[in-house]
């Protein structure tokens, strides 16, 4: 199987989305990315995260996926436990104390803090409304 072809079977089983990350890890180089990405006219949403043309972008999924140690919060929170019947405006998180979380901030994200040692208190795995797991 050629590199091209491992590319596309992990566009394939993230619903056409791929990371700079997810390749590396599979020992593919960024530069081989960079091209497939060029040749197959996909879009870059976010840093180092790329989708084909006809893909759903999972706004929960992204914020996820470009800050791990995210845990949404407040209204969020209670949306993913349907107890309230309106997608939240703006998503909300909690991070630990010491993040910078200046460019989530500026992507409309609102950001809070807690201690460390807090922070994993109460923390599930849900899933999003496409079925990614954050």
């Amino acid at each position: 199987m050629t590199q091209q072809e491992k590319i596309k079977k992990l566009i394939d089983a993230n619903d056409g989305m791929v990371w700079t990350s997810l390749v590396t890890g599979m020992g593919i180089s960024k530069t081989i990315l960079y091209q497939y990405v060029k040749e197959n006219n996909m879009e870059q949403i976010s840093h180092g995260v790329y989708i084909t043309q006809d893909a759903w972008i999972d706004g929960m999924y992204l914020v996820h996926l470009r800050c791990k140690q995210a845990v949404f919060s407040h209204e969020s929170a209670l949306f993913f436990h349907d107890l309230t019947d309106r997608e939240p405006s703006a998503f909300e998180i909690t991070v630990r104390t010491g993040y910078n979380p200046s460019r989530l901030k500026e992507d409309g994200i609102k950001v809070y803090t807690i201690k460390k040692e807090l922070h994993g208190e109460g923390v599930i795995m849900i899933q999003t409304a496409f079925g990614h797991p954050v």
